[in-house]
C-alpha cells in the first residue's frame, strides 16, 4: 500500500466510477449508489475530472492529509461514495437515473446483501456481504456475455439476470 508500491500507486490512481462498453452495452461501474447530485453525465464527469484532479496533487499542496481527504470536494459530493438509495427507487426512476447517466446499466457495491440485488433490471448491487459481520455469504460477480448479464456464486453457478 505504499505510495510508490505497486498496489498503493494502483489503488491510488483509482477514480470514483468507471464507464465501459460490453457486447455494445455501455455500463457505468460506481461504488456506491449515484447521488441526485450527480445524475446527468455531464456532471458525473466534471465530478470525475475534479476528483482526480484533487487526488493526483501532492498532499502537500493542500496542507496535509486531513486536509486533502477531508476537502470540501469530498464532503460535499462524496454521496458516490456512500449513497444508498437504490432500494426506494421505482422503474421509472431507475430509466431516468441511466437516460440522465447515458449509459444502459449500472453496477454498484457498498451496501451488503445476501445475494446480487437488481433494481428495475438495469441496476446491479454486487456486495454481496461476505465479511463475517455482514453474514459471510457465498463469493459472486457479475458477467458480462454477449447474450445477456449472468449471476456467478462459487457454490451455484452462474445464472442469466438480463437477456440481449
Amino acid at each position: 500500500m505504499a505510495r510508490d508500491g505497486d498496489l498503493g500507486k494502483w489503488m491510488r490512481s483509482l477514480l470514483p466510477c468507471y464507464r465501459v462498453s460490453f457486447f455494445g452495452k455501455n455500463v457505468l461501474f460506481t461504488h456506491a449508489d449515484v447521488p441526485e447530485k450527480l445524475e446527468e453525465k455531464s456532471v458525473m464527469d466534471r465530478f470525475v475530472q475534479m476528483y482526480d484532479r484533487h487526488m493526483s496533487s501532492p498532499t502537500f499542496v493542500h496542507g496535509g492529509s486531513q486536509e486533502k481527504y477531508g476537502s470540501r470536494l469530498l464532503k460535499t459530493q462524496h454521496g458516490i461514495f456512500w449513497e444508498r438509495r437504490f432500494d426506494s427507487l421505482s422503474q421509472e426512476e431507475v430509466d431516468e437515473l441511466l437516460n440522465g447517466l447515458e449509459t444502459d446499466f449500472l453496477v454498484v457495491g457498498h451496501t451488503p446483501h445476501k445475494k446480487i440485488t437488481v433494481h428495475g433490471g438495469k441496476v446491479f448491487d454486487i456486495d454481496v456481504g461476505m465479511f463475517p459481520r455482514y453474514g459471510a455469504n457465498d463469493p459472486a460477480a457479475i458477467i458480462f456475455k454477449k447474450e445477456g448479464i449472468y449471476e456467478f456464486y462459487v457454490s451455484k453457478g452462474e445464472k442469466n439476470l438480463v437477456r440481449f
